[in-house]
């Protein structure tokens, strides 16, 4: 049965809460903190991604099939100790391997490699977005529906120039439609990075510049929650130590948790009673004021129901979905100082390659980025993309740069020489943008 948002709206006490996060996006203050559960079916929560874990290693002959059942079976243990037990088993190497693998970009129904629940998220205007997730959907949804942003990097909280920004609140300060990203919990590219297990949240979670800025983003921003269950026990006891230094300033609760509610299928809500405790077990513990939208049997379609409408309410301030990026400075002018040394000659037989160009164009224009990098198998077009790109294309153009120079080297001439220069990735270079 079709609902409305009257019908969300009709959970005791959801009313004001809505009002509340309307009135911080139309002010532009919020800023959403995005969980696993936005990217659910498309990438696993805790329950499947242990179990993948376990077959995983009992795959690799790390463990016995009798393991992996005993580990998928463990209710006594949270999923942080039994991540770390499986991965004493199947050791470092093959551990970060698949979680690279499993979470590396994916394609959902329609080929699009983003959800639903993040397409409606890049709709709202929130400021900013930050993710306990791993996997770049929030990403290729802010390259869809905010083309526009200048912002294109994915920093965790391994790099403290970006962390240092969010610290200060200076990440806020560049262009209205900018669209900046946090990974607090690691990004799939850099799985060395990755908090999953209880030692990894000591390292990330230690007292420095990524506590410090976490605790910032929770006394001093408007967060407004979704995906989130406010169940994983090293964050909740974190959350718990920044508040017991407010626990004589009578703090008002600060930020917004979009929650599921599990009713009946005939949408049967529980008892007000219960639903007001749950409410007030969450102000207290954290600071958060729920939304609920009604769960009938697992069904969670009443999620964009309150998303759309949100979007609706929030429209004279919201972002364009369909927004063009920003015009590029016109094309070199014949003063233009450019120098080209083996020069590519296959630019009129050149087709496609159009999302690889907006990439790339988009990535010039983010102010942060200091250095691209094309890589690829031999054969596969890098030299005639770049020079399509630099010679027919004027996207590029959207910085002031006083001149070209291109030394472009066919495959033949490159190994001639590769063994006498040095190698040198992105990983190397600060403020790079590669992908392979």
């Amino acid at each position: 049965m079709s609902r409305t948002i009257e019908d969300v709206l009709a959970v005791a006490g959801n009313r004001p809460v809505f009002e509340t996060l309307v009135s911080i996006l139309e002010a532009g203050k919020a800023i959403a903190f995005v969980g696993a559960g936005a990217s659910a079916p498309m990438y696993p929560l805790w329950g499947k991604f242990i179990e993948l874990l376990a077959d995983h290693a009992a795959a690799e002959g790390k463990a016995e099939d009798k393991d992996a059942k005993r580990w998928k079976a463990d209710t006594a243990s949270t999923p942080q100790q039994r991540v770390n037990v499986i991965l004493r088993k199947l050791g470092e190497p093959l551990y970060r391997n698949f979680l690279r693998a499993t979470f590396g970009p994916q394609k959902g129904p329609g080929g699009r490699r983003y959800t639903a629940t993040h397409a409606a998220l890049l709709r709202l205007p929130f400021r900013a977005y930050v993710t306990t997730n791993y996997d770049p959907a929030l990403e290729f949804a802010r390259a869809k529906l905010r083309p526009h942003s200048l912002s294109t990097g994915t920093p965790t909280w391994e790099d403290d120039d970006e962390v240092y920004r969010w610290r200060t609140g200076d990440v806020f300060k560049d262009l209205k439609d900018d669209c900046p990203m946090l990974w607090i919990h690691g990004y799939w590219q850099r799985p060395a990075g990755i908090v999953l297990n209880s030692g990894e949240y000591s390292q990330a979670y230690k007292t420095g510049l990524y506590h410090d800025t976490f605790k910032e983003l929770w006394v001093r921003e408007r967060l407004a929650f979704l995906g989130f269950g406010f169940n994983d026990p090293q964050f909740t006891f974190m959350v718990g130590q920044f508040l017991r230094d407010l626990g004589d300033a009578n703090a008002v609760s600060r930020h917004v948790a979009i929650l599921g509610l599990p009713v009946e299928k005939d949408w049967r809500f529980p008892d007000t009673e219960a639903i007001r405790e749950w409410r007030e077990n969450l102000e207290a513990d954290y600071h958060v004021r729920p939304l609920f939208y009604p769960v009938p049997d697992a069904d969670h379609s009443a999620l964009q129901v309150l998303l759309e409408h949100l979007a609706e309410r929030c429209r004279p301030a919201a972002f364009a979905p369909a927004a063009p990026p920003l015009a590029p400075a016109a094309t070199p002018a014949s003063d233009f100082p450019r120098k080209w040394v083996h020069e590519t000659s296959n630019d009129e037989k050149f087709t496609g390659r159009d999302d690889e160009i907006a990439r790339l164009d988009r990535w010039v224009r983010d102010t942060a980025v200091r250095v691209l990098a094309v890589c690829a198998v031999g054969g596969t077009g890098k030299t005639a993309l770049i020079g399509h790109w630099l010679k027919k294309t004027p996207g590029w153009r959207s910085r002031p740069f006083a001149g070209l120079f291109a030394w472009l080297l066919s495959g033949a001439r490159y190994k001639r020489i590769s063994r006498s220069v040095p190698r040198m990735g992105t990983r190397d270079v600060p403020h790079a943008r590669g992908e392979c």
